[in-house]
């Protein structure tokens, strides 16, 4: 799979289970399955278990490392995983074969960095 700047979540039931899990009283199970291993492009999904959003809404979200975004996406449409982060172009194949087997994907980009000087403070936009 490429790794295009057009990276993009390719299947995020989180969203779904989100939206259906209101404030159960155990939490909702979600396997979510990276595209590759664990690297910067990941943090966002572990500092929102760090700091407890998926247990605020009801979730009990385990987080794995992946091997490839293809095989998120096969991970993800054979029920092994309920969610993944993963490779559009992957979706649009399995749709293209087996459009049945589906999953619904949510295209979404990573949040970019924010700058950050030496001391490791955030530094403003550069305004044009």
């Amino acid at each position: 799979m490429s790794r295009c700047c057009f990276r993009s979540v390719a299947v995020f039931a989180l969203t779904a289970a989100i939206a259906g899990a209101v404030q159960a009283a155990d939490p909702v199970k979600i396997r979510f399955v990276l595209d590759w291993k664990y690297q910067g492009l990941h943090a966002w999904y572990f500092l929102a278990q760090d700091k407890g959003y998926y247990k605020a809404e009801g979730l009990d979200v385990v987080i794995d490392q992946g091997e490839g975004s293809a095989a998120t996406i096969t991970k993800i449409a054979g029920g092994a995983y309920n969610a993944g982060f993963g490779d559009m172009n992957a979706i649009i194949q399995l749709a293209a074969a087996k459009p049945q087997e589906a999953p619904s994907s949510t295209n979404a980009a990573a949040p970019p960095p924010a700058p950050a000087e030496q001391s490791g403070s955030p530094t403003p936009p550069i305004s044009r």
